[in-house]
């Protein structure tokens, strides 16, 4: 009966648009195996740097834009934000008293910017419409340890909610000075059980 709840929770979740995030991905992959010197185990989401490669597409021009485009494998912005959206909505899966223990699923984007910068109306539009979020505005240039401290106490409080509090203190007061700008966030979190379960065989440290 479980399985045939999930089977029907994910029904309406079509990801075939994300293609070309696919595409990237596995570029993306064969980039940071190839680095790996060490021959370390690789963990990664692909699709959070997508997404917040495409937030920052979305506010760039001409020939950065153009370069972005390329390596996101997208010919134009609109065609990147209606897969961004479409991708956005399907993550929000439904739930029910049923199954909300078998699977949980959720994609969370976020920006903290420097709060005396004009933000473009339209940008903000397309950063609601599409990525589901906004920019939450904080003093950046003017912060003292205290000030960094509690920005950066805001962030990581949002991304441990976000992850269900699996990731914690993400960034520390060296990550953020007078400088700082923008950040961009994505949270991925996700939950369920195994169809079949793996066996302690081929589990290996």
């Amino acid at each position: 009966m479980a399985q045939q709840n999930l089977k029907r929770k994910f029904e309406h979740v079509t990801f075939s648009p994300s293609i070309n995030f696919e595409e990237f991905g596995l570029k993306f992959y064969q980039t940071i195996r190839k680095n790996n010197e060490q021959n370390t185990n690789i963990f990664l989401s692909p699709l959070s740097v997508a997404l917040a490669m495409s937030m920052c597409a979305n506010g760039a021009e001409t020939k950065t834009l153009e370069q972005m485009l390329q390596t996101l494998h997208y010919s134009s912005l609109n065609e990147l934000n209606q897969t961004v959206g479409q991708i956005m909505k399907s993550i929000i899966l439904p739930t029910s008293e049923n199954d909300h223990q078998q699977l949980k699923l959720k994609l969370a984007n976020r920006l903290y910017g420097q709060q005396n910068y004009k933000l473009n109306d339209q940008y903000l539009s397309l950063l609601k419409q599409h990525y589901l979020t906004d920019i939450k505005l904080v003093d950046f240039e003017n912060s003292l340890s205290s000030s960094t401290n509690t920005i950066v106490q805001e962030i990581n409080q949002w991304v441990e909610k976000q992850t269900n509090h699996l990731i914690r203190n993400l960034l520390s007061s060296n990550d953020i000075n007078r400088d700082t700008r923008l950040i961009l966030i994505n949270c991925i979190y996700f939950k369920g059980i195994l169809t079949e379960s793996i066996s302690k065989i081929v589990i290996r440290k």
